[in-house]
């Protein structure tokens, strides 16, 4: 079962960093490195520190719920981050649009609905910021 959560927990920036390297290795098919996740890591930061209404949207995987949820369940970890959304005020005059700049599956679950679940999510997050949309 998945739980979504708005966060600016700075915390989590070295995990979402992480997904995020890894998924775009994933993508581009390569390996992941150490040097990738730490260049990764100062741009999930800048999102959080851009704006006071910037946040995180995390998907996290609470270990709870039907088996049949995830292709891979031994790869599963209670609590293990599986999706985010990094969310910021769009640069400029649309201090009222909010911007999702990065947005990352763990490779694992892909085509397991994750990104779908975080869209979902997405709107009532953004209002809770006063932003009026969101744009990719």
């Amino acid at each position: 079962m998945m739980e979504v959560i708005k966060t600016r927990e700075s915390d989590l920036v070295e995990q979402v960093a992480r997904l995020w390297t890894t998924a775009t290795a994933h993508r581009d098919e390569v390996e992941p490195t150490d040097v990738d996740v730490a260049e990764s890591v100062p741009l999930m930061r800048s999102v959080l520190k851009s704006s006071e209404r910037s946040f995180l949207l995390v998907g996290k995987w609470t270990g709870e719920g039907d088996a049949e949820e995830s292709a891979d369940e031994d790869a599963r970890e209670e609590d293990r981050i599986v999706s985010f959304g990094a969310v910021e005020p769009e640069q400029g005059e649309h201090e009222t649009r909010g911007e999702l700049r990065y947005l990352g599956v763990a490779p694992q679950s892909w085509g397991e609905g994750w990104a779908r679940r975080l869209l979902v999510a997405l709107p009532d997050a953004a209002r809770e910021e006063k932003f009026d949309e969101v744009v990719l």
